[in-house]
């Protein structure tokens, strides 16, 4: 069982919109108990017993790269905790490491029309991390499809087994109608061969 602060949001599953002011008690992947905080330091319970969407406890999917780094300062908010926000960019980061390793640097890429823009993304908070704490990130393939696939971010404090936290994405391949401008439309297309044989 453990705590979080982060916001929790899927109104298009149902479930009671949640957000930063409150604490969420997490047992077996479902939300137990959920406190509101006010500034006046009173507590309420505002929902109970919501099924939560969960990664599954061990990886799966192919590792493609792990990268070791620490969480800064800079990631953190007043409470000292690690900022919601701050694992989505730790996963891009190695997202764009991983495109490069392979060949296909996401800057070169978009330079020829093609690109893999994000069209969902979310993150489980299982548990503290704080400035300085070591991170270990385990970028590994999720969905592979025909013009889609995903990636889950498993971000460990160090050397641990269970994950902090794990983010997960799902990307659209495909070709921009205008090079170097996205707003001009954009052309799902089957993903290539290399890029099936990489994410395999």
């Amino acid at each position: 069982m453990s705590w979080s602060s982060a916001p929790v949001l899927w109104p298009s599953a149902g479930l009671p919109v949640m957000d930063a002011d409150a604490s969420y008690r997490i047992d077996g992947g479902r939300v137990d108990t959920v406190r509101r905080h006010d500034r006046h330091a009173r507590t309420t319970t505002i929902a109970r017993g919501a099924t939560m969407p969960s990664a599954p406890d061990a990886p799966t999917g192919k590792e493609l790269l792990e990268v070791r780094s620490r969480v800064a300062i800079v990631d953190t908010d007043a409470s000292g905790l690690i900022y919601y926000g701050a694992p989505y960019r730790w996963a891009e980061a190695v997202f764009s490491a991983w495109w490069a390793e392979i060949g296909h640097p996401l800057g070169a890429m978009f330079q020829t029309g093609w690109a893999s823009p994000c069209v969902h993304s979310e993150a489980e908070y299982r548990g503290a991390l704080v400035a300085d704490d070591p991170l270990r990130l385990s970028l590994r393939t999720g969905h592979v499809g025909r013009t889609s696939f995903g990636f889950d971010v498993w971000i460990y404090r160090g050397d641990e087994d269970t994950p902090r936290v794990v983010t997960r994405s799902r990307h659209v391949h495909g070709k921009m109608s205008a090079v170097g401008d996205p707003t001009a439309g954009f052309s799902p297309q089957p993903l290539p061969g290399w890029l099936v044989e990489a994410l395999s």
